[in-house]
C-alpha cells in the first residue's frame, strides 16, 4: 500500500456506498441512483446529459421505465480511518498501474426462503418497551411440496434459488454479459448486467422487472407469499480486488447492493428512512442512549418535517394534514420560520408531543407519522400497530423542542427545483474528498424507506437487527456497513442458508449464527413478498374507509395512494381557466392505481404483475410565472407518463375542455372520433402489449 507520510498512507481500501440501491426497470435505458442525499436521481444521466430539467422523464420513449443503476467507487483509507484518496483503474498520479477487479454475486432466495407473516423482531421491541406479548409469528417455507415430481413432493431448495453466480469486471467502459446464469424451478431468470465507467468504478444494472408463475393458471392470492411465482429482484455482496504494478492483490472492504422494485415517488423520502434506522442501530451498538451531539437543524429535524408536507404529493390524506393551505404545512414560510427559530419553544414542544414516542407502551392512533406499523392487522391496540420515529430521531426532536439544536447555514426552503438545470455527470466530484464516503451511503440509503416492515417496499426488518451490522470502525465517518460474507463462503451453507427446520420461529431467526447474522447473495431480499408487484399494489394506506381521511398511509412515498395527475398539471398551467377552476384541479387528487381493475383486489393484485411499467410517475415540475397562484407552490410533484393506452381516449376529459371554452361541441364530437379510433386500431393491433380490461369493456359497451 501507499508509503506516504502525515498520514496519508493507505492502509486498506474500502467499497462504497457501503449499500447501493438499483432499480428493476424495462427499459435499456437507465440513470445513475442519487449520489448525494437530497438530491433526487437525474435520469438525463449519464446517457442525455444535453437535456433540460423540462425533459426529465423516468421512462424511455416507449413508455417503459428507466433502471436505476448503483454506481460503485474505492477509496484508500489511512489508520484513522480518513480517506486518504479515490483509486480508479488505469495510471494515477504518481505513474502506478492500477487494476481493479470487480466481483458482483447477485441472487434471489425469494422461492427457497420462508413465508411472510410479520417482522420476526417484534418480541425483542416489544420487551424493550416492557411488553411481554409475542407479538412475532412462526412461519413455514414457500414453495412446500410445489413442483416436484410426481406433484406433491418437495423440490430441491437450490432449484428455488435464482443464482446469477459470482460474475466479473475490470478497465474503463466496460460490459459483463447479462446474468442469466440463475433459474427459478430450470426457467432461466436474468438479474441484470454488470458495467463500468469512464474510471473504471463499477455500475450494476438489475433485472427487467420480470414477474412469473413456472404454472399456468396460478394467480396471486396473497400480498407476499404467492408458490410458483418469481420476480427478478436480487441482493449480494460487491467486491473488488486491487493490483497496483506488479505487488500482491488487496481485497478491498465489500460492499452491498439490492436490486429493488421501482421508485413511484421521485425525490420524495418516508418520515423514517434507512438512513435513519442505520443510524439508530449504530447509536444503540455504541451504549448510546441520548444523543451526543446537538442534532442539525439541516440533517436531523427539517427532514422529518419536510416528508410530511411533501407527502401531500401522493396521499389525499396527509395532503389535507400536512399539504398547501394546511396550518401543520411545515414548507409555509411563517411555519418554517417557528421551526427554525431558537425562540417559540412552547410551539416546539406542542409540536413534539404530537410524535409518536417510540417508548410507548400505549396504542396511540392519533399521534404522527400517520403511517401503519409493523403489527397491522395481526393484533390490535399494540403500539407498533402504527410507524413511529427511531429512537435516535425522538430524542433529536426532544433537544430541538428545547431549542438545543444547530440552525442552518443556508435559507433551505427556498431550494427551488430538485435538480440542477444542467445535469451533472458526477455531482459528488464537488463535494470535499474527505466526506463523500459518508455522502454516498446517506444517499443510498435513504432512499429506501425505514418502515413499516409488512414486509416493506424496498428492503426489510433485518436492516435494524444489530448483528445485520459489522461494529463501528473509529474514526471512519461512514460506518454503516453489513456483515458479508467472505467470498470463499458466499455458497456455504453454514453462512447462507435457507433451510432453518419447516418451521424458522422467532427465536431461530433472531438468534447466533442465524439468518440475519451474515448477508450473502440473496439474504435481504428474501424476507420480501413474491411477486414484489403484489405488495405494491395490495398497501396503500387508508384502509378503514368508513374514517374521514384515507389514512394511515403504508408506502406513500414509493408506491402512492392518491396523485395530482398531469392533466390537471396541464390545466393549473395554462392561460384558460379561472383561478378557482384551476385551485379545484389542484385539489383533485385521482385513485393512483385507477388504470389497474379494480374490481378485487386480488385482481388488482394480478394486474399490478402484467402493467406495473404502465403507471405513472410521481415527479418534481414547475409551473409557469404567473401561473402558480400565488396560494400555489412553485415546485409540484405531478404523476407523468402514465401508459398512452390509459390517456389517449378519455371522453371526460373533452368534455371538460368544452366546459372551460377550451374547444366547441363539435370540435368535442371530431377529437373524441379521432382520439377512439386511434384506441381501437391501438389495442388491436398484433404488436400492443398493452391491453388494459376496462378499455375492452368500454368499447364492448
Amino acid at each position: 500500500m501507499s508509503n506516504n507520510s502525515n498520514g496519508n498512507e493507505i492502509v486498506k481500501y474500502v467499497i462504497y456506498p457501503a449499500i447501493g440501491i438499483s432499480r428493476v426497470g424495462n427499459s435499456s435505458q437507465w440513470y445513475y441512483a442519487p449520489e448525494l442525499p437530497g438530491q433526487v436521481a437525474d435520469p438525463r444521466v449519464p446517457n442525455d446529459l444535453s437535456s433540460s430539467t423540462c425533459d426529465i422523464q423516468y421512462k424511455d420513449a416507449h413508455g417503459a421505465v428507466k433502471k436505476q443503476a448503483a454506481r460503485f467507487r474505492i477509496y484508500g483509507l489511512n489508520a484513522d480511518g480518513q480517506v486518504v484518496s479515490e483509486i480508479n483503474h488505469g495510471i494515477d498520479a504518481e505513474n502506478k498501474c492500477i487494476k481493479v477487479e470487480w466481483k458482483v454475486h447477485l441472487a434471489n432466495r425469494k422461492g427457497a426462503w420462508y413465508e411472510f407473516t410479520n417482522p420476526m423482531d417484534l418480541n425483542e421491541i416489544s420487551e424493550k418497551n416492557g411488553n411481554t406479548k409475542k407479538l412475532a409469528l412462526s412461519v413455514v417455507h414457500k414453495n412446500q411440496g410445489y413442483g416436484g415430481v410426481p406433484y406433491g413432493l418437495s423440490p430441491s431448495r437450490d432449484k428455488l434459488v435464482i443464482d446469477a453466480g459470482s460474475v466479473s469486471i475490470s478497465g474503463a467502459n466496460q460490459r459483463s454479459g447479462s446474468m442469466d446464469e440463475g433459474a427459478f424451478m430450470d426457467r432461466k431468470v436474468c438479474l441484470g448486467e454488470l458495467r463500468t465507467d469512464e474510471k473504471g468504478r463499477l455500475i450494476v444494472l438489475g433485472g427487467s422487472g420480470e414477474a412469473n408463475s413456472i404454472r399456468p393458471n396460478n394467480p396471486i392470492h396473497h400480498f407476499a407469499n404467492n408458490d410458483g411465482w418469481y420476480d427478478d429482484t436480487s441482493d449480494g455482496p460487491v467486491r473488488a480486488i486491487i493490483t497496483i504494478d506488479d505487488e500482491k492483490p488487496i481485497e478491498a472492504e465489500p460492499a452491498f447492493v439490492a436490486v429493488v422494485p421501482p421508485n413511484y415517488g421521485q425525490g420524495l423520502y418516508g418520515t423514517i428512512t434507512m438512513y435513519d434506522i442505520a443510524k439508530d442501530v449504530y447509536a444503540k451498538k455504541q451504549g448510546q442512549t441520548t444523543n451526543d451531539e446537538k442534532p442539525s437543524f439541516e440533517e436531523d429535524i427539517w427532514p422529518i418535517f419536510k416528508s410530511l408536507t411533501d407527502s401531500q404529493w401522493v396521499s389525499e390524506g396527509l395532503y389535507m394534514l400536512f399539504g398547501k393551505g394546511s396550518p401543520s404545512n411545515f414548507t409555509d414560510p411563517t411555519v418554517y420560520e417557528k421551526l427554525v427559530s431558537d425562540t417559540d419553544i412552547e410551539f416546539k414542544k406542542s409540536l413534539l408531543s404530537w410524535f409518536r414516542n417510540p417508548n410507548s407502551e400505549q396504542f396511540e392512533p392519533t399521534q404522527i407519522p400517520s403511517n401503519y406499523g409493523d403489527a397491522l392487522r395481526d393484533f390490535s391496540g399494540q403500539p407498533n400497530e402504527n410507524l413511529w420515529v427511531t429512537q435516535t430521531q425522538y430524542n433529536s426532536l426532544v433537544q430541538w423542542a428545547n431549542g438545543d439544536f444547530k440552525p442552518p447555514s443556508r435559507n433551505i426552503l427556498a431550494t427551488g427545483f430538485p435538480l440542477p438545470a444542467a445535469a451533472e455527470l458526477d455531482p459528488i466530484a464537488n463535494q470535499p474528498l474527505a466526506i463523500q464516503p459518508y455522502l454516498l451511503t446517506k444517499a443510498a440509503l435513504q432512499e429506501c424507506l425505514g418502515g413499516p416492515f409488512r414486509p416493506g417496499i424496498e428492503i426489510s426488518w433485518p436492516l435494524r437487527v444489530d448483528q445485520m451490522w459489522k461494529s463501528p470502525v473509529a474514526g471512519e465517518l461512514s460506518p454503516y456497513r453489513l456483515n458479508v460474507v467472505a467470498l470463499e463462503h458466499e455458497n456455504d451453507p453454514k453462512y447462507v442458508s435457507d433451510d432453518y427446520g419447516p418451521v424458522l420461529s422467532p427465536e431461530e431467526a433472531m438468534k447466533k449464527n442465524g439468518p440475519v447474522d451474515f448477508s450473502g447473495p440473496g439474504t435481504l431480499t428474501r424476507w420480501m413478498g413474491v411477486p414484489w408487484q403484489a405488495d405494491a399494489a395490495s398497501c396503500l394506506g387508508g384502509l378503514d374507509e368508513s374514517n374521514y381521511l384515507p389514512t394511515p398511509a403504508l408506502w406513500a412515498p414509493r408506491a402512492p395512494q392518491n396523485v395530482l395527475s398531469e392533466q390537471s398539471y396541464e390545466g393549473i398551467n395554462s392561460d384558460g381557466s379561472g383561478t378557482f377552476q384551476k385551485s379545484k384541479k389542484f385539489n383533485y387528487r385521482q385513485y393512483w392505481l385507477r388504470d389497474l381493475d379494480n374490481s378485487d383486489t386480488l385482481s388488482r393484485l394480478n394486474d399490478m404483475a402484467n402493467e406495473w411499467s404502465d403507471l405513472g410517475i410521481v415527479s418534481a415540475k414547475t409551473f409557469s410565472a404567473g401561473t402558480h397562484l400565488g396560494e400555489l407552490p412553485k415546485v409540484a410533484w405531478v404523476e407523468q407518463q402514465r401508459a398512452e393506452t390509459f390517456t389517449r381516449w378519455d371522453p371526460t376529459y373533452i368534455q371538460l375542455q368544452v366546459a372551460e371554452g377550451e374547444i366547441t361541441p363539435e370540435q368535442a364530437i371530431a377529437r373524441e372520433k379521432h382520439q377512439r379510433a386511434e384506441f381501437e386500431q391501438d389495442i388491436e393491433s398484433s404488436d400492443n402489449q398493452i391491453q388494459p380490461r376496462k378499455i375492452y369493456g368500454r368499447l364492448e359497451r
